[in-house]
């Protein structure tokens, strides 16, 4: 008679599923030369790589209401350094500390940024 798996046996199962999943069209040499530099503290995440889409605050001129305004702007990630830590879109180079401040990863992001900005300057 077959043991019907218990909820202990299919948490692992999952885990393992998942984590089985993770190493997927890596060579084990590569996987372990990324281990080591994680233990070695040499491994870096970058927040953002070549095509990914970023939203900018950019200011311009409002001529009809003679001001300077924000608006946000989608721009392209076209390269990212790791040292200095710098990415660039359509020709404007931004450090990664500028994403969360002036860059942002979604268009909400950028647009609740400038709601904020606009009520800091009707204070």
């Amino acid at each position: 008679m077959e043991r019907k798996p218990t909820e202990k046996d299919m948490e692992y199962l999952d885990k393992w599923t998942r984590r089985s999943a993770i190493p997927r069209g890596i060579s084990d040499e590569r996987l372990m030369e990324i281990c080591n530099a994680e233990r070695d503290g040499r491994c870096v995440v970058l927040p953002v790589k070549n095509g990914d889409k970023v939203y900018c605050l950019q200011s311009y001129f409002n001529d009809a209401k003679m001001r300077s305004e924000k608006k946000v702007k989608c721009r392209t990630v076209d390269f990212v350094q790791s040292v200095p830590d710098l990415f660039e879109c359509n020709g404007v180079i931004y450090k990664f500390h500028d994403i969360g401040e002036t860059v942002f990863l979604t268009r909400e992001a950028a647009e609740a940024a400038l709601k904020g900005d606009q009520h800091e300057q009707n204070l």
